[in-house]
């Protein structure tokens, strides 16, 4: 039955994006205060618990690794998903917030423009490279190709190379990138596509093998909530500022209520 509740967890606290993440295999979530827990899917069965520190500023899983920052102390820690054994951990800035990981890369910082954009290798920690000075960025989005990011209220997405911040491509907007905080504002929609948040009512679509940005969606009623579109199935959902959603087909950006 669509809807029905297979199993649940009480975590002793309120519920927070920041602190939840999850795989088919995995998830991990934050709870009473201070602990993070490796839960099993398919039951909530617990495999395992450990100390975390107050609440995730964001905690995600890549492959057989989770990666946490936690409010409490600056300090990004890489865990073994599986067993909740702590792999590495590396010293950040006060309030370096935004994390992002490809299969061999972490990036960390931008949050508000507090930090640097700092790069850790995936499998050790060693610091790879961080940017000279400190960066205003949206919340980074991985690509086959490597992971795109853009200014709040800037007019660019850049593409760039993980392992050496290498620009490999650059595309210009129609209308500023939205600042969505904490929140994405870039949306891959497959191997080519990105979707980014464009203005109050705009999503447009940048084409990675083209080149090309187009505009995907246009509001032409009411402001856009700032912040990336989300997708089930075929479906992609356009969140509004009034608390209303927009339903569009994935393939062409066609009304689909």
């Amino acid at each position: 039955m669509f809807g029905q509740t297979v199993w649940e967890r009480d975590l002793h606290q309120a519920g927070s994006p920041a602190g939840l993440a999850a795989t088919a295999e995995h998830i991990v979530v934050h709870e009473r205060r201070t602990r993070l827990v490796g839960l099993d899917p398919r039951d909530g069965t617990p495999r395992w618990d450990i100390p975390s520190g107050a609440r995730p500023r964001a905690t995600i899983i890549v492959g057989k690794r989770c990666l946490v920052i936690p409010q409490d102390r600056p300090e990004l820690s890489c865990l073994d998903v599986r067993t909740g054994e702590v792999l590495w951990s590396a010293q950040l800035d006060e309030f370096t917030g935004h994390l992002t990981a490809t299969r061999d890369t972490v990036l960390v910082g931008g949050w508000r423009g507090y930090t640097p954009l700092t790069a850790f290798d995936l499998r050790t920690g060693s610091l790879l490279w961080r940017s000279p000075q400190r960066v205003e960025i949206a919340v980074p989005a991985v690509v086959e190709s490597g992971v795109l990011i853009g200014e709040p209220h800037g007019d660019e997405v850049s593409l760039i190379e993980p392992r050496d911040r290498r620009i490999k491509a650059q595309w210009s907007l129609p209308e500023p990138l939205v600042s969505g905080d904490t929140q994405p504002v870039l949306k891959p929609l497959d191997r080519d596509r990105v979707l980014a948040r464009c203005g109050p009512r705009t999503v447009v679509e940048v084409s990675l093998s083209m080149g090309t940005v187009t505009t995907f969606f246009r509001s032409e009623d009411l402001d856009l909530a700032p912040r990336a579109v989300s997708r089930t199935g075929s479906i992609l959902w356009v969140p509004e500022t009034r608390r209303g959603v927009r339903a569009l087909h994935a393939q062409d950006g066609v009304n689909g209520g």
